[in-house]
């Protein structure tokens, strides 16, 4: 019996110091870290820490919503184009002034669908949209299609709202293919390093 007692008060002294120690780990990182919301109610269950550059990559235009102003020049744009909508940057500027969707989003979806503006289906159909309208220019179409997505894609009243912002929602209804997302998703990518270098050599 006595060493049973003997036992117990070991183990409940062991369990205590471990509680203690855990408790104080918890509390010094919490305080030190002014991102301690990142902890579950459980706060033994921790999340890695969030990286700096992951932080920054976030709000990049790349990863915000398709709404989210682009807040970059036309030369800039034209310096991050290729080919055939080079020439068109300011009007993917103008469009996301008029309608709100963002110029480096739409200058994506055009580059895509018609190779940089070098093929289209139909004459002037740089996004390769269906659609009984005959373009009379290529500006025409890029502010018709801004304005399309804004209204029924864009929108919670849309009829192809998708449940959100993204290009993600987006292709819900647009396109459906996964490749098509990753392909666009790339393409922004690859428009945003390109003005990002501009702006350092400038």
């Amino acid at each position: 019996m006595k060493h049973f007692l003997i036992l117990l008060y070991t183990l409940s002294v062991i369990a205590i110091g471990i509680w203690l120690i855990t408790a104080m780990t918890i509390d010094t990182f919490a305080f030190d870290n002014p991102r301690a919301h990142i902890f579950q109610e459980n706060t033994l269950k921790l999340q890695k820490p969030i990286k700096k550059d992951k932080i920054e990559k976030d709000t990049s235009i790349y990863y915000a919503n398709m709404l989210t102003p682009s807040e970059i020049t036309e030369a800039e744009l034209a310096q991050a184009l290729k080919y055939d909508l080079i020439d068109l940057a300011g009007v993917f500027l103008e469009a996301e002034e008029e309608y709100g969707v963002n110029a480096v989003h739409l200058a994506a979806i055009a580059a895509l669908e018609s190779g940089w503006g070098r093929y289209q289906f139909e004459e002037n159909n740089i996004f390769g949209f269906f659609t009984e309208t005959e373009f009379k220019s290529e500006e025409e179409c890029i502010m018709y299609v801004a304005g399309f997505l804004a209204e029924h894609y864009l929108s919670k009243d849309g009829m192809y709202y998708g449940g959100g912002y993204r290009l993600k929602h987006v292709n819900k209804r647009w396109n459906g293919s996964e490749h098509w997302l990753t392909e666009v998703k790339g393409i922004t990518s690859d428009i945003i390093d390109r003005i990002e270098d501009y702006r350092k050599e400038a």
